[in-house]
């Protein structure tokens, strides 16, 4: 019966693919969370404000100052970056362009997560400690193989189309009301070899974090506070340890308020790639189910 030998191969191929395609994607989840854990490091956690907490007024907040105390006392920590991010507009000349991403960070932000390529210099002590109006603007990810998908994405981000077409090093932007200098470019890795986890969330501009908070205070808020600080304790097994230093200096800071949460972004990435193994075990499952409605037809 040819109607129902058509049923059987197409069942049979169908169960093949979903098999061929479940092993395919396990390996590939598994060789991206190996690179994403070298990348992010041994002892990554996060300091992050606490959502929906109502203050008593005792304390400041997430603080830059948090983070230099954190440096002060655990001087073993091998990275202590604060960071904040806001969407300003950048102005060059006559270009404009709304909504670009910008990150004051210091220079550990290069101790961890970095596959870049740098054109120029990166942000350095100095300029943190001097407020020096200097940025780093981040050119945008390509694709060596595009897929199917990101044909229908939709045209180019504003930012990205501006910073295609002229070469930003030397030159003197506008971020909001500020001028500042471009002294570094950095060059990510194409999109379908990015190893890190988040690439996706990547600011666009960087620039020091206490030009940021001078310059940019009455649209972030408080002109000390941060959104949060990014730590690596240099290895797994001092990670359980230095959580508990850290939370103690944060209360004592904070005056007892626990107006901030620490997040081990180990754990996190474990999770999704929990939910994702699901996933793969319901591709499994349909596989199996069409391999035996063929073999039975």
């Amino acid at each position: 019966n040819k109607f129902r030998s058509t049923l059987s191969f197409a069942a049979v191929s169908v169960g093949v693919a979903s098999l061929l395609y479940t092993m395919a994607q396990t390996r590939g989840m598994q060789e991206a969370l190996e690179k994403n854990l070298v990348l992010m490091g041994p002892g990554r956690m996060t300091v992050e404000k606490k959502r929906n907490y109502t203050s008593k007024g005792l304390s400041l907040g997430l603080t830059y100052g948090d983070a230099q105390a954190l440096r002060r006392e655990l001087p073993d920590l091998y990275m202590v970056e604060p960071r904040s991010s806001y969407s300003l507009k950048l102005i060059n000349g006559r270009a404009s362009v709304d909504g670009v991403s910008t990150a004051g960070t210091t220079p550990d932000f290069r101790r961890r997560d970095w596959v870049y390529r740098l054109r120029g210099r990166f942000i350095n002590e100095w300029d943190v400690e001097h407020r020096s109006r200097v940025v780093v603007l981040v050119m945008p990810g390509i694709w060596i193989k595009k897929p199917f998908w990101a044909k229908f994405w939709g045209q180019d981000d504003p930012y990205d189309a501006y910073i295609k077409r002229r070469d930003p090093l030397g030159a003197r932007i506008r971020l909001q009301d500020s001028i500042f200098t471009v002294v570094g470019v950095l060059t990510p890795p194409p999109r379908d070899k990015d190893p890190r986890w988040d690439s996706w969330s990547t600011p666009q501009a960087l620039v020091p974090i206490t030009a940021f908070q001078q310059s940019f205070a009455s649209y972030a808020g408080n002109p000390d506070s941060v959104d949060e600080i990014r730590i690596d304790t240099g290895s797994e097994r001092t990670l359980a340890p230095r959580r508990k230093q850290i939370e103690a200096i944060l209360k004592r800071r904070h005056r007892g308020e626990e107006d901030f949460e620490i997040k081990d972004q180990r754990e996190e990435i474990e999770s999704e790639m929990e939910n994702m193994r699901k996933y793969v075990k319901a591709g499994l499952a349909l596989g199996v189910v069409a391999l035996l409605a063929g073999g039975i037809g």
